[in-house]
């Protein structure tokens, strides 16, 4: 997991839902905030329309050039863009812009989906291509006691298979049935939330 990834999720966990702050000191938490999301405004930006100049991703996002600037100088260290290519020259002329480019393959998501009989894992780079996918036969049936540890055992296994290293693996997303309760047409939680795994 990325270390921007982490500061995001230790903040959160510091913030009740009724948004009480449970820090020491709450002073420019606000601040962060808008940091924060401005950085992921950026990048998402990027992600959707790039390769794009930096004065596109101002205009697209309404912030100001100096803010895009310094966001995308922190991207570029943490190696979620890269510079590329040069926009083509305007009728006015004037400089060339370099393109910013998303750059998918620093990083990696898991995605396990795991059915009545069978169980999917795939691994995606962040533009959600599939770099590697397996399916097989997996009895849910024979509970989480059995199955979880059979899950984690296939899992690393494809993982070492796919070539690609734990430290770039960014998020994993679990897919699982849940019983119906028929007369309130209800989800009832899944048995493996009963061992710790949700």
């Amino acid at each position: 997991m990325s270390d921007a990834v982490q500061r995001l999720i230790q903040d959160m966990r510091l913030h009740s839902v009724d948004g009480s702050d449970k820090s020491s000191g709450s002073q420019g938490t606000g601040l962060h905030y808008v940091r924060e999301y401005n950085r992921l405004l950026v990048l998402n930006c990027v992600r959707e329309y790039g390769p794009i100049a930096r004065v596109m991703i101002a205009k697209r996002t309404g912030l100001s050039r100096t803010t895009v600037s310094s966001i995308i100088d922190v991207l570029l260290q943490e190696g979620f863009v890269r510079e590329g290519s040069f926009s083509h020259s305007s009728s006015e002329g004037g400089r060339r812009a370099i393109l910013v480019h998303f750059n998918a393959e620093t990083g990696y998501v898991i995605g396990i989906d795991i059915g009545r009989s069978h169980l999917t894992i795939l691994i995606t780079d962040l533009s959600a291509k599939i770099i590697a996918r397996q399916s097989g036969q997996f009895d849910i049936e024979r509970g989480p006691k059995i199955c979880l540890p059979l899950l984690i055992a296939e899992m690393r296994v494809f993982v070492e298979n796919a070539g690609i290293s734990w430290e770039r693996i960014v998020g994993i997303g679990l897919g699982i049935p849940g019983p119906l309760d028929a007369q309130r047409r209800k989800l009832s939680a899944p048995q493996v939330c009963q061992v710790g795994i949700m």
